[in-house]
């Protein structure tokens, strides 16, 4: 129960700080350059703190990608995966909620951003790909106390790199249809943003193995 409530919660924080700041950037400055610095810095920030709290509870995963290749190579149970699942994508939901709560008038706002391109589809395949080989490869090098700062570290960095912005989570991607910000996408785009999410964990999976190798 724990492992699944730390999960949704560091989960609804991450979605409450990527929807929740790009609200307050948008009032504080017309500069979109501005608003992407704000947007990504406190992303990066919350990160950091709910990975660094969360990790002796739940892992830390916060993504379903994550959940999905950490199952797929054992280090989960399929029973505790699907609790972990829901848990990421309930979360994920409830932060948006929160987010438009606080600076809105409604708890839900179906988003009319589409993202349907394939540079978009691009840019989400390297930031998921690099995040997953981030992870992965910390944990085979014994380094896994770097995860805290690699990851928000290359999502900061991300958001500004690739033109998608960094999605880069099937749950985060899911919450941020139901925002009306900059921050949001289109629930027709969603279904092949998450698809590229997943397809960049197996190539991370794969280039580990490669890695790995002695």
């Amino acid at each position: 129960m724990r492992n699944s409530l730390s999960e949704a919660l560091g989960t609804a924080l991450i979605s409450m700080t990527v929807v929740g700041s790009a609200f307050m950037a948008a009032n504080l400055t017309d500069d979109q350059s501005l608003q992407l610095l704000i947007n990504a810095i406190a992303t990066a920030m919350a990160l950091l703190v709910v990975i660094y709290l969360f990790a002796p509870i739940s892992g830390a995963h916060f993504n379903p990608v994550v959940t999905i290749i950490f199952t797929i190579t054992r280090k989960i149970k399929i029973q505790d995966s699907m609790k972990y699942l829901s848990a990421q994508f309930i979360g994920g939901i409830c932060g948006t909620v929160l987010a438009n709560l606080m600076f809105t008038s409604k708890s839900l706002v179906i988003s009319n951003i589409n993202r349907n391109s394939s540079n978009n589809f691009l840019g989400e395949l390297i930031a998921t790909t690099i995040l997953l080989l981030i992870i992965l490869l910390c944990i085979e090098q014994g380094r896994s106390s770097a995860i805290p700062y690699l990851v928000p570290a290359w999502i900061g960095s991300a958001y500004f790199s690739t033109v998608s912005t960094s999605f880069a989570n099937p749950a985060i991607t899911l919450a941020r249809s139901f925002s009306a910000n900059d921050t949001g996408i289109n629930l027709t785009s969603t279904p092949a943003f998450i698809a590229v999410q997943l397809l960049g964990g197996m190539c991370a999976l794969g280039l580990v193995k490669v890695f790995a190798k002695k």
